[in-house]
């Protein structure tokens, strides 16, 4: 579909961010921010009754231009540059000192909760994710009614890095961060659209039994069990308990299999006297089990409800089609992650509340970006940038309103260097338009002040409410 009003496609796609980043979600945080923010400035000013401060409640429009900024930061890379480097007169970008100031932007980020601090206490005795769990429910929910996905899922786990404490941090060593907050998603396998995903926090407080593998994959694939759809996944989450049960529900699954399961027969397992390339089936009702070697003394195990066959694919080394269907699918919450980490609105915090946030934006960017280009696949098509360039126009938009009521304020209150970064960035402001109007032909007119008494008709105005006024208000 073509759009020859590039505003309106523009307002589009931010309608399609809205709807994972909902005003719902938002007004959460604006309400908890705000209580945050008065909280600590009454207790400051107790102690403090000479320096009392007084904190300008945030709102709607405020909160999603915060937004748009860390959308704007991503896209120029900017989650290692400081604030002040952003705002920065020499070396700082123009939209964002155009937006809000360096100081309100610093505010933000320290008064930014999730929760009601005064019933966290409650909450976290039975559930370690509390300062978090409304938002991650609610963005759930959204990202289950926003897309329809393919015939074929990926079950794996991210690794969101952090170094804050944390009791639900992991450490996984083959990760590039190392230290995190583990995620288990389930992704589209030929968008790597996140459909649903669970925070792993470990045991919950009274809880004795371990996480059941097999459990989370059922919750995460439920709400599309029973459609004919396919479930790629690796040895970690996959068992034949799991496999029959989901094919039950009419879902195969495709994955590697550690080969200590005592379901697996011995001779699957043996590599002497096994050539490079070879394969070895074994059926059983309606579940098919390759050993594939890939090189010497090396055996892989692949689990298939999907295929029926033991064929194999000459092209391929004599690769069997379960395993080239594996390495075609495998990768969705890989992508997922890369992209993340390519572009992100990450900045350095303490709090692992804001982790799961800043990786709730950047997956809410992906999932708006996906679901945009299957509607418009031939929006920009041909440039190897489309994200990028999605990513912008969203943050822009969500910054608009804000900024163009910024722009508006009357002169006296807009400073000089904020004034020339916004009119360098295109956007008219209040003393621009004063201007503007003083070099037109202006038609004499009664000054709402002297009145009919007086009857002075002059050509200027007040820069305040535009009224016809003379100078004389302003000698008393």
């Amino acid at each position: 579909m073509f759009f020859t009003n590039r505003l309106e496609r523009t307002r589009k796609m931010c309608a399609d961010f809205k709807l994972l980043i909902t005003p719902a979600m938002v007004n959460v945080v604006v309400q908890n921010t705000n209580k945050k923010a008065e909280k600590v400035y009454r207790e400051w000013n107790k102690k403090h009754p000479d320096a009392l401060k007084l904190w300008k409640p945030t709102h709607e429009e405020e909160m999603y231009a915060f937004i748009g900024l860390l959308l704007i930061s991503d896209v120029y890379k900017s989650s290692d540059e400081s604030v002040s480097e952003l705002w920065s007169l020499n070396n700082g970008r123009p939209i964002f000192g155009s937006v809000m100031t360096e100081n309100r932007f610093k505010s933000l980020l320290r008064f930014y909760r999730f929760d009601e601090t005064t019933t966290r206490a409650a909450r976290l005795e039975f559930d370690k994710l509390a300062a978090f769990r409304d938002i991650w429910t609610m963005f759930q929910t959204n990202l289950k009614n926003v897309y329809k996905p393919s015939a074929f899922l990926t079950v794996d786990e991210q690794l969101v890095s952090t170094r804050a404490r944390s009791s639900i941090r992991q450490y996984m060593p083959c990760k590039p961060g190392k230290y995190g907050i583990k995620i288990f998603w389930c992704c589209d396998a030929e968008t790597s659209y996140p459909l649903a995903g669970e925070i792993y926090v470990g045991r919950q407080p009274g809880q004795s039994e371990r996480m059941n593998v097999g459990e989370l994959v059922k919750r995460l694939v439920r709400p599309w069990c029973g459609k004919g759809r396919n479930v790629t996944m690796d040895n970690f989450f996959i068992s034949i308990p799991l496999a029959e049960d989901l094919l039950a529900k009419r879902t195969t699954i495709v994955g590697t299999l550690r080969r200590n399961k005592k379901e697996v027969p011995s001779e699957m397992t043996e590599t002497r006297g096994r050539e490079v390339s070879s394969s070895l089936f074994c059926f059983d009702w309606q579940l098919t089990l390759v050993s594939y070697i890939p090189k010497r003394k090396k055996c892989v195990l692949l689990l298939s409800t999907m295929h029926h066959d033991d064929a194999v694919s000459a092209e391929h080394e004599g690769k069997p089609d379960i395993v080239l269907f594996y390495n075609e699918t495998k990768s969705g919450v890989d992508t997922l992650d890369q992209l993340v980490r390519v572009y992100t609105c990450k900045r350095r915090t303490r709090r692992w509340p804001m982790v799961l946030w800043f990786n709730t934006l950047d997956c809410a960017g992906i999932a708006a970006y996906v679901t945009w280009t299957s509607k418009n696949p031939e929006w920009n098509a041909q440039k190897s940038q489309r994200r990028r360039m999605f990513l912008m126009e969203c943050g822009k938009h969500l910054v608009d309103i804000v900024l163009q009521k910024r722009a508006a304020s009357p002169p006296q209150s807009l400073p000089y260097t904020v004034r020339k970064t916004i009119e360098s960035m295109g956007t008219a402001t209040s003393f621009q338009q004063s201007a503007a109007s003083k070099d037109e032909k202006a038609i004499p007119r009664r000054c709402v002040f002297c009145g009919r008494k007086g009857d002075r008709k002059v050509k200027t105005s007040c820069i305040t409410c535009g009224k016809p006024c003379c100078n004389a208000p302003l000698r008393l």
